[in-house]
């Protein structure tokens, strides 16, 4: 027990350093929460469409929607960004085509909307709310926060320090769990606490209750965690474990829905989707946010559990195997 205090004791001292990455950490963090609290509150007010006509004055306008007119569509990268929910396009005589990354449902409220122009309902894009919509928002920005706190295990075997523990009276499995732990600690303890305090500064409602956040981000930041050390204990190198692990980590975060769904009306893409733990953490949110049974939550708790643990095992077994059993 003294050694792994000690070895949390030394990596607060290393990470005081780099003062540089807690301020990063800090930042990313709050303006993940706030982007996710003002993009809920702007979908929840109107959908934004780019319609593209000659003639702006042929569009009756309906209050539920904020039209910017265009000559021309916009490039799908408007799409992709958010920009626009959609691009509507004017055929004449009161029809028009729509075109949406964000599913035929949206699509289709749309429609209804441009049919009926006194209809003041806003379009749903999503049936997630605020508290999952923050998360989502969280999930990438944690993912990636732990290739950054894990750099103090990737630098011990970089300079072969794990050679020098291993031949020490310092249990090997204590000092890596105290590489965990750190990790762990400067993901979930900064997440949690700008959580609440943007909430009581802005006086913002934020979905979920302090115990799922809590919850949530602990099974989040133990992924987060576990990845970190899996990629670091199997890449030689801490900068292309870095460079490997955030690129995977953003791509699937974005493919599994963090900021908005890429699946619905794309069977094969749905089913890719349905493996990424990202998923099953973004569908634990929403349920639990919807109030859904335990029963309904569990299998998706689990799933992550499970893959936390097979990483963790993996990445311990190959690291001990390197620096203890060799000797």
């Amino acid at each position: 027990m003294n050694a792994f205090i000690a070895v949390l004791q030394n990596n607060m001292r290393r990470a005081l350093v780099h003062k540089g990455r807690m301020i990063v950490t800090f930042v990313l963090i709050t303006g993940a929460i706030l982007g996710a609290i003002f993009f809920n509150t702007r979908a929840e007010v109107a959908g934004h469409i780019a319609l593209v006509t000659q003639n702006a004055d042929v569009y009756p306008g309906n209050p539920a929607l904020r039209v910017t007119t265009v000559q021309n569509a916009p490039p799908l990268s408007e799409l992709v960004s958010g920009a626009f929910d959609a691009v509507v396009t004017d055929l004449g005589n009161g029809t028009y085509e729509i075109m949406s990354i964000k599913g035929a449902e949206l699509e289709e409220a749309l429609a209804l909307l441009l049919e009926h122009p006194g209809d003041e309902s806003a379009p749903d894009d999503g049936d997630r709310k605020i508290g999952a919509s923050i998360f989502g928002f969280l999930l990438m920005f944690i993912l990636m926060q732990g290739m950054t706190w894990m750099y103090l295990f990737a630098e011990d075997k970089e300079k072969r320090l794990m050679g020098r523990v291993a031949a020490s009276p310092v249990p090997f499995t204590g000092y890596l769990c105290a590489h965990g732990l750190f990790s762990f600690a400067f993901m979930l303890i900064p997440a949690v606490t700008i959580l609440y305090a943007v909430k009581w500064i802005l006086n913002v409602d934020i979905g979920l209750g302090f115990l799922q956040y809590v919850l949530l981000l602990s099974l989040l930041c133990a992924f987060s965690t576990a990845l970190a050390l899996f990629l670091n204990a199997f890449i030689r190198k801490s900068d292309s474990a870095n460079m490997a692990g955030s690129a995977t980590v953003v791509l699937t975060s974005v493919l599994s829905g963090s900021f908005y769904s890429f699946e619905k009306g794309n069977a094969v893409l749905e089913t890719a989707i349905k493996v990424l733990p990202q998923k099953a953490l973004l569908t634990l949110a929403n349920g639990m946010e919807s109030d859904a049974s335990f029963r309904a939550l569990a299998p998706h708790a689990a799933y992550v559990l499970i893959l936390t643990i097979a990483l963790l095992v993996l990445a311990v077994s190959k690291t001990k195997r390197e620096n203890v059993m060799s000797r």
